[in-house]
């Protein structure tokens, strides 16, 4: 178990908020083409394949990474980009979304797309050299002390043999429409990346052009109240979702709920939003606490440990 959850915890937040700002998206867009569009079947699922994915009529149409990573190295993301690539191999039609905190620096003259076929490349050059003792055959055979690159393989390709694993990388390099081609950084005002302190401002911005579309209270303290409850609503979520890891069924928030929030009158302050509110303030010198380097320093080491809140200890 990880002593410091510091960077969990942060990122944790952070991957609730850009979901949330995905579907608050998604919602003016639909918007936008039809007011009267009532998201019947549209609703997102976090934590399943990836950080979250947006399903629309009950379909999943993107997966999304996310990394709040004060790097920035192409090899600091290339595992959850590879991951990323194998899951849009196993379902054709979603694309998939890259979203951090800093941009990402790719290797000179590479795209993302290109970044994450050279990758993929060096998995097989390994397996052509020594298949025996290859990432791909560890991966297949579940050898102990596996990389978390032959983890990411045996969960996505849990019954393929070695063989089946290795030709399936060959496709994924040879036709970048089975998966490289669909993996783009998702953007934010022009912008490749979305830091912690902007995400707030974001969102609010996106509640206050969905309030004018819907014709409903378009006032700050709505906006702030809406922003409080949908963060309260992303926290209850995330508890019974890890409670129900193993559950058969996803559990979904239903993007309806999402805009009946948005629809509702906040002029009473109740003992539920003054809650949240001061969770998301105490999130926010969180986050100060972690960027000033005088009170801060991230751990040197956490390979192998297991994060306190479930998720991935870098992520």
């Amino acid at each position: 178990m990880i002593h410091d959850a510091t960077p969990s915890w942060s990122g944790y937040n952070y991957q609730g908020k850009l979901a949330l700002h995905y579907v608050l998206c998604h919602i003016h867009e639909k918007l936008m083409t039809d007011p009267t569009y009532t998201f019947r079947g549209d609703s997102i699922v976090l934590e399943n394949n990836e950080d979250f994915e947006l399903f629309v009529n009950g379909v999943v149409v993107s997966f999304h990474q996310v990394k709040a990573y004060k790097k920035q190295s192409f090899s600091s993301y290339c595992e959850a980009l590879f991951g990323l690539a194998l899951n849009l191999y196993n379902q054709t039609g979603p694309l998939g979304y890259i979203h951090t905190w800093k941009v990402i620096n790719l290797p000179v003259d590479k795209s993302l797309q290109q970044a994450i076929e050279d990758f993929i490349r060096g998995l097989i050059s390994e397996h052509d050299a020594a298949p025996t003792s290859s990432t791909i055959f560890k991966a297949v055979n579940v050898t102990p002390g596996r990389s978390k690159t032959a983890k990411i393989i045996k969960q996505a390709f849990d019954n393929f043999t070695v063989v089946q694993v290795y030709d399936a990388l060959k496709a994924i390099v040879a036709d970048p429409l089975l998966a490289t081609s669909r993996i783009q950084c998702c953007m934010y005002n022009g912008e490749t990346c979305c830091s912690i302190d902007y995400i707030n401002p974001l969102i609010k911005s996106k509640l206050q052009d969905i309030l004018a579309i819907r014709g409903g209270v378009n006032t700050t303290k709505q906006i702030d109240s809406g922003f409080h409850y949908l963060l309260e609503m992303v926290d209850v979520y995330v508890t019974k979702r890890h409670l129900q890891k193993q559950a058969s069924e996803l559990l979904r928030i239903d993007i309806p709920d999402i805009v009946a929030i948005l629809d509702a009158d906040y002029e009473d302050v109740s003992s539920q939003y003054l809650a949240a509110e001061f969770k998301e303030r105490f999130i926010c010198l969180f986050d100060e606490f972690m960027n000033n380097p005088d009170y801060y320093s991230p751990p040197e080491n956490l390979e192998g440990f297991v994060c306190n809140l479930g998720m991935d200890p870098v992520s």
